[in-house]
This record gives C-alpha cells, sequence and structure tokens, in this order.
C-alpha cells in the first residue's frame, strides 16, 4: 500500500490482504508483528522449524503444529520453575 492510490488497483489476494490490514484485527496483529517475528526466531533456532518448501502442505501444518505444542510445553514448564528468560538454554 505503500505508493498504490487505493487498495482496489491491487491484484486479488493482495486486495484480500489490504483489506485484512484494515480490520481490527488485521491492525492489532501488525503492531504486535515484531512479537511475532521474535517468536518464529525462537521456533527456528529451538525447534527446527524448517523451510515450507520441504514439506507437503498436509505434512508442514502438523509440522507447525508439534513445534508449536513443544514451544508451548517448554514455556509452561519455564514459568513453573521461574525462569523469565526467552535466550537459548546452552545461554542460560
Amino acid at each position: 500500500m505503500r505508493k498504490a492510490k487505493s487498495t482496489k488497483s491491487f491484484a486479488d489476494k493482495r486486495y484480500e490482504n489490504a483489506l485484512f490490514l484494515q480490520s481490527p484485527i488485521g491492525l492489532k496483529l501488525y503492531k504486535n508483528r515484531l512479537k511475532i517475528e521474535q517468536l518464529f526466531s525462537v521456533l527456528k533456532g529451538l525447534y527446527n522449524l524448517e523451510n515450507p518448501r520441504l514439506y507437503r502442505q498436509a505434512g508442514y501444518k502438523r509440522h507447525i503444529k508439534w513445534v508449536l505444542l513443544a514451544y508451548l510445553i517448554d514455556e509452561f514448564n519455564k514459568k513453573h520453575q521461574g525462569i523469565k528468560t526467552r535466550k537459548y538454554p546452552w545461554n542460560l
């Protein structure tokens, strides 16, 4: 949307994405994109979240679900142990 005069000049998918970004939930997600990018950086570093081109779509979705489950279990354990850092375990 940087140089476009309106969202209607976009191709179909870009138009849908632009409309989503203008919605309340889209704005909220956009404002939190740094946190989301940091989370995916952790998931890639610690849990080996890989490039989606290596998997079929269903296989990649399953891979992401397992990675998120492992991450949430680790975060739950950290909370109960009183660990308040996002550093990798070997840097603690």
